[in-house]
């Protein structure tokens, strides 16, 4: 019966420090995301994305807040892209670099996304707040490269036209998944 206890009581404690560590990550993260926390995007909306966009092995791609890094995994797993995730959020980060280990063409980053320049990537992808995405609209039409997509779950850019809107199956994964191509001659935002 004492073991039992035990058992209890460090189970208890363990889940006590989790959640502790999951509040330190969230507070440490929250000035620089502007409120929106760690969320994974599920299976669904990154197969419907692959399968959407013709990406070479070789090509860059950048995730912006990339969470625990299963989009870039699946990304870097299945078209031998090189990709780099930038995430702010400690825990999120520790679960993205769990996630990607022996992926040497996966690179993860606690540098905040503002600082780094766009202009190497043939692919950015986010699943940011609303909020963040008229500021996103201003610097992926300076930075991006001629031809290069921006793929971002639920939320438009404001004054870019999407090249294609696409859904996941299933309900519960069925948002929009607003899919855009840099082209300077039409490009509101360059």
């Amino acid at each position: 019966m004492i073991y039992l206890m035990w058992a209890i009581a460090a189970i208890i404690t363990v889940i006590i420090l989790l959640l502790f560590i999951h509040i330190i990550s969230i507070v440490i993260s929250l000035p620089k995301t502007g409120g929106a926390m760690f969320c994974t995007t599920h299976k669904s909306k990154i197969d419907a994305i692959l399968d959407a966009l013709p990406m070479n092995s070789g090509q860059r791609l950048i995730d912006l807040g990339c969470g625990d890094g299963r989009f870039l995994r699946a990304a870097v797993s299945r078209h031998k892209v090189k990709g780099t995730e930038y995430e702010v959020n400690p825990l999120a980060r520790m679960l993205a670099r769990i996630r990607t280990i022996g992926l040497k063409d996966a690179g993860i980053s606690g540098r905040d996304f503002w600082h780094v320049p766009f202009k190497d990537a043939d692919f950015i992808f986010c699943y940011l707040f609303p909020d963040l995405m008229e500021k996103l609209a201003h610097k992926a039409g300076s930075e991006m490269k001629e031809g290069a997509r921006l793929i971002s779950c639920n939320f438009e850019l404001p004054g870019w036209t999407p090249e294609r809107i696409i859904r996941a199956e299933g309900e519960s994964n069925n948002d929009p998944i607003f899919i855009y191509r840099k082209n300077n001659s039409d490009c509101k935002q360059c």
